[in-house]
């Protein structure tokens, strides 16, 4: 689910290894950590006129890419951790406690899961 989100908004992942236990352990590893200024919203095709128009009016500078019509706007989150800050606040079942979701980046991700990061490297060796 967090991959699948991370993704959609726009990062590429590398790899994901996790660890279920007590507390789950997810570990990512980004080619891109922060997100570009602004994202590509694609709209209708242009064979649905009618539907282009309202898209227009929705946005300004709207341009054709792709035979859609388009519009470039800026992202509100382009950090890895403003958007699991947002994925904290999204419903979720009681027993998977999205709020208390912890980030660790660099050598505190390092020591918080070293057994995750072994399977991991494991993994992209036998690869």
């Amino acid at each position: 689910m967090l991959e699948d989100f991370l993704k959609k908004e726009g990062f590429e992942i590398i790899g994901c290894e996790m660890e279920k236990g007590q507390e789950a352990e997810v570990l990512f590893e980004f080619v891109n950590p922060e997100l570009q200024k602004n994202k590509i919203v694609y709209g209708p095709p242009l064979e649905f006129p009618g539907d282009v128009e309202k898209f227009a009016k929705k946005y300004n500078d709207v341009f054709v890419l792709d035979g859609r019509a388009a519009v470039k706007i800026a992202r509100k989150e382009r950090k890895v951790e403003q958007m699991i800050s947002r994925v904290r606040k999204l419903p979720s079942p009681s027993h998977l406690q999205t709020s208390k979701t912890k980030l660790y980046k660099d050598e505190k991700a390092i020591d918080k899961c070293k057994e995750v990061i072994q399977r991991y490297i494991v993994s992209m060796l036998t690869v």
